[in-house]
């Protein structure tokens, strides 16, 4: 198979209410709910075939932008924002090109019909990436394919030249054709900052009423996790205090576990980081904990993040980007700042993850031959911002498992509803096409880890299920807007239709 031409002939989004099971700490926020964000295309080939993709992505505010003079209800709306102008772009395409170009040209072009000012990486990407993931979506579903079988065949006509002009000399096609998907993902369990610990923390009235595990001890008991990510609040004390805790617990339930660090911007400057390793290396009761530390996630604001040197402190315990990394230069400026990896998320990019993941391969593989044995090289994080059961999961993990990514954060299972939350017959085909994959309306865990089966075998990216589509397909939903007040979120987003 040859790379397809597409054209986009419609786009319309439209939001569901998404409220958490339990509230998540993260940076600044205790969040309670909030919409996420549901786009479906029609593309049609050069041969007059048509086909109806779909994405999804939760609109997590104070975290594209974290400029605390916006409400949750502006962070939800500058995701509208560039949700309905990359899709407008991506309709007003008169040209036939294959998807990968087709992103190119929304990135550029979908500046013109924003309402809100662009040039936020972040909040810039988050459009685009829904557009790229529907399409592809509906490109396999036309030709009844899996994604690894369209990747394999380069039918969406990736040419890293595109998007990484560092990438031009390796071939994509033969990239893409060398790589196989995974069976099963390690599930890494998020530890917000002030989640219980055990089932005595459980505050009066935390519990729901599903009979899923809260406490860290009973996620352990139910689902055999190995692997944690434990949020920091960037404040020492706090976060040295919070870590002991942690370990007692983890040290005493678990004869082996792996763990990774993410502060979301909270330490001040380097110089608060160094303080916090020093911190760290002085407490005996975290040697264990500190030595099972794969690496530190973004402990820096995103503005100074990359203005310095952090070489020194990620020898220590390697350092990584995520929210700094806002556009496909940026994986290159960390590298020479100092830090050891990146994280892939779908809502920062769905080619730029591509990109990144051939970049880790490449530098490596040069560390290697450079007489390492690859020690010190370049990491690539599976994470998660709460994207929930459903194709907004779905897609996360195809991609995560076509990168042979083992590892996945999952936090959206844990604090959001599962299924239970979708329409009557989109969660019920969920619950029986993906029976490998759920278990009473959540993920099913085993060990540790999930089933990848059917989600990289379905025709479609990660699942062949259609999302049921509102008569009346519009960008506003009915969510908590982390103050309280539960408001009807009305964006000026509006009806985005354009057959």
């Amino acid at each position: 198979m040859t790379a397809l031409l597409i054209t986009v002939r419609e786009a319309e989004a439209f939001e569901r209410p998404v409220r958490f099971r339990l509230p998540f700490h993260y940076g600044s926020v205790v969040l309670e709910a909030a919409p996420e964000i549901v786009l479906r295309v029609v593309v049609e080939t050069a041969d007059g075939r048509r086909a109806e993709g779909f994405s999804a992505e939760l609109a997590a505010p104070k975290w594209f932008d974290k400029d605390l003079a916006l409400s949750h209800a502006d962070n939800f709306d500058q995701l509208r924002d560039a949700t309905d102008a990359a899709a407008r772009s991506a309709s007003e395409v008169g040209e036939a090109m294959t998807p990968a170009r087709l992103s190119v040209a929304v990135a550029i072009d979908h500046v013109r019909h924003r309402r809100r000012p662009a040039g936020n990486g972040l909040v810039d990407a988050f459009g685009v990436s829904l557009v790229d993931r529907a399409v592809v979506d509906a490109l396999c579903r036309l030709e009844g394919r899996s994604l690894t079988e369209m990747f394999h065949a380069n039918a969406v006509g990736l040419d890293f030249a595109l998007f990484a002009p560092d990438l031009a000399a390796v071939d994509a096609g033969r990239w893409l054709a060398a790589r196989e998907p995974l069976d099963r993902a390690a599930i890494r369990h998020t530890v917000g900052f002030d989640d219980p610990l055990r089932s005595a923390d459980v505050r009066p009235g935390g519990r729901p009423d599903d009979g899923w595990p809260v406490a860290l001890s009973e996620v352990i008991a139910a689902d055999g996790v190995r692997r944690y990510k434990i949020k920091l609040s960037g404040t020492v004390a706090a976060d040295i205090a919070r870590l002991t805790a942690v370990a007692d617990l983890l040290d005493r339930a678990l004869p082996a576990y792996g763990a990774t660090l993410d502060a979301n911007e909270q330490f001040a400057d380097a110089g608060a980081l160094a303080e916090f390793y020093a911190a760290v290396a002085a407490e005996p009761r975290l040697r264990r904990l500190w030595a099972s530390v794969d690496y530190v996630e973004q402990p820096l604001p995103r503005h100074r993040a990359l203005a310095g040197d952090v070489a020194a402190l990620s020898a220590s315990k390697p350092i990584i980007i995520d929210e700094s990394d806002d556009g496909y230069g940026a994986a290159l400026e960390a590298r020479r700042c100092g830090y050891r990896g990146v994280s892939v998320k779908t809502c920062k990019g769905f080619y730029k993850s591509l990109v990144n993941a051939a970049r880790a391969e490449a530098w490596n593989a040069e560390a290697r031959g450079a007489g390492g044995n690859g020690a010190g090289g370049f990491l690539l994080s599976a994470e998660d911002l709460s994207a929930q059961a459903g194709h907004a999961l779905h897609q996360n993990l195809a991609l995560w498992s076509f990168l042979g990514l083992e590892d996945s954060e999952r936090n959206g299972h844990h604090y959001g509803p599962g299924l239970s939350r979708l329409p009557a017959a989109e969660r019920d085909a969920f619950a029986t096409v993906h029976g490998d994959l759920y278990a009473g309306g959540r993920l099913h865990i085993t060990g540790g880890s999930v089933a990848l089966g059917t989600v990289s075998a379905a025709a479609g990216f990660g699942t062949a299920v259609p999302v049921i589509v509102p008569d009346s397909p519009a960008m506003a939903g009915t969510a908590n807007d982390g103050a309280g007040t539960g408001a009807e979120l009305t964006g000026g987003g509006g009806n985005t239709q354009h057959p």
